[in-house]
């Protein structure tokens, strides 16, 4: 098998979902695409502690792959796992294997920084840097594509329409973008990532520091992304997995460690669930899987 190049792919290239209840009638059957990372016997320890043991997970082309669990479980850190960002979190060993396209993400060919760009991340504060909305935008793809500067506002109206900010910003792209509210930072931060064309999005809570209008255009978003993409999303909202996940992923402690429980399809997780906190917050008339307010959140990954 061809190794696959981390590069940029064209979006004009890449395999876009049906509309849900679409069919072709001379479509022939054909083998399920190749998931499009997959991660086997993945562990993650620190100096005190294992922090996730043996994960075994797929992520599929253009479907959204929700991440649920108890905080404190690993959630954040198996995301980081995917595009290599515990590489620069000191302390931590990881084992097992992740896969991009059937290769090794630690293979030594493969760029950490390329990697990333087509395994992109958002996190659950916006993280917008000095400078200006339009420099925030073309900042990575200036360092990693060389994006020249007769590209720059191209590209920017093409990602901010994509995220549903260009009418909001357009006529003040020269403007700070810490001046911009919450919802729209966050929304900006998506920009920049798509302006690297990514083929997988890492979100970690994208809406938990955001107000309800804005966590429903997050959410309008993710859906629109699957058509081109695949999404790896972190929630402590049950409701929001079930509106936009297409499957789910359980993590539980056992024994100190987050460990898979299950990964299926939205329905199967919920109407059965085998991971005990789950189950229990199903059963809650506000679903939730926060831990107790009490909870040191900074103690351990999420």
């Amino acid at each position: 098998m061809a190794e696959p190049a981390l590069h940029r792919t064209p979006s004009s290239s890449r395999t876009v979902a049906p509309a849900a209840g679409s069919a072709d009638p001379t479509a022939t059957a054909t083998a399920p695409p190749r998931p499009v990372l997959e991660a086997y016997g993945l562990s993650v320890h620190s100096r005190e502690r294992t922090i996730l043991r043996s994960i075994d997970l797929v992520v599929e082309p253009n479907r959204v792959l929700g991440i649920i669990g108890p905080s404190g479980v690993g959630k954040s850190t198996l995301l980081r796992c995917l595009n290599r960002m515990t590489d620069l979190i000191p302390g931590l060993r990881v084992t097992g294997e992740v896969l991009w396209h059937g290769r090794s993400i630690h293979d030594r060919g493969i760029d950490p920084d390329a990697l990333r760009a087509r395994v992109g991340m958002i996190f659950q504060q916006p993280v917008v840097f000095p400078g200006s909305i339009l420099a925030n935008i073309v900042f990575g793809a200036r360092r990693v594509l060389g994006l020249g500067k007769r590209r720059w506002h191209e590209t920017a109206e093409r990602v901010l329409r994509e995220v549903s900010l260009w009418d909001e910003v357009h006529d003040r792209l020269d403007q700070a973008a810490n001046e911009l509210s919450v919802g729209q930072q966050q929304r900006l931060c998506l920009a920049r990532t798509l302006a690297l064309d990514p083929e997988v999005v890492l979100m970690d809570e994208p809406t938990s520091a955001l107000d309800p209008a804005s966590t429903e255009a997050i959410e309008h978003l993710i859906q629109r992304l699957r058509q081109t993409r695949s999404v790896v999303l972190v929630t402590h909202d049950l409701d929001q997995a079930r509106r936009v996940t297409d499957a789910v992923a359980c993590l539980c402690l056992q024994d100190g460690a987050g460990q898979l429980v299950e990964q299926a399809c939205c329905a199967e997780v919920f109407a059965n669930p085998d991971c005990r906190a789950v189950a229990e917050d199903i059963a809650d008339p506000n679903p939730s899987i926060h831990g107790p307010a009490t909870h040191n959140q900074g103690a351990r990954p999420s």
